[in-house]
């Protein structure tokens, strides 16, 4: 394959990837941005092209970044280079989102230049909070209810005990938790329950 045709395939790559792509040099200055990029942060490229990187990223991120730059070009300390990360990025209108980005070193023949691949995990986050808002809800009703609840595990130990359920046996939630549910049955139950979750089964 011809140079060209690599570098127009390289740049078809580039310019189509859903994830975004910057590239910045040693001095934390942006060199490219790929349409996927700008348009997550909001920036026209040609807005972003020459200023440092930083613009991207609220505080604290914003002033510490160009430190982060230099510790590891002094040191070799790696704090997000070959390793990735949840981090958040500043969006053009001040918004902030979350997002996971991976980077990492380039040596070229004249220069070394870092490259921070950029997935937007928004959608995610919103997810987890839903899930842990329904979770919240759903621990408070069973937690407030007037009714025991009590839910076992195949082996019949008590995976989770109400307040009311609880009281109910005279117990505190934490003795019951963990322990075979047949402690709170009288005989002839107790001795035979493993043996009817074992038929069960």
């Amino acid at each position: 394959m011809k140079r060209t045709e690599q570098i127009l395939r390289l740049e078809a790559i580039f310019n189509t990837v859903i994830d975004g792509i910057i590239t910045i040099n040693r001095q934390g200055l942006i060199e490219s941005v790929n349409p996927a990029a700008a348009q997550l942060f909001g920036y026209d490229k040609s807005e972003v092209i020459g200023q440092n990187v930083k613009l991207l990223m609220p505080e604290p991120y914003h002033h510490q970044h160009d430190g982060y730059i230099r510790n590891y070009q002094n040191t070799g300390d790696k704090k997000i280079i070959g390793i990735g990360r949840e981090v958040k990025g500043q969006r053009k209108d001040g918004s902030i989102f979350p997002f996971f980005l991976s980077v990492s070193e380039v040596k070229l023949e004249d220069k070394i230049i870092y490259t921070g691949i950029i997935h937007d995990i928004s959608e995610l986050k919103k997810a987890e909070r839903a899930l842990q808002e329904s979770q919240n809800q759903l621990n408070a009703i069973i937690n407030n209810a007037v009714d025991g609840i009590i839910t076992i595990n195949e082996q019949g130990l008590m995976q989770m005990v109400n307040p009311a359920a609880a009281e109910l046996f005279g117990y505190e939630v934490e003795e019951l938790l963990n322990e075979n549910v047949k402690i709170i049955m009288q005989s002839p139950h107790q001795a035979q329950h493993d043996a009817y979750i074992h038929n069960y089964l």
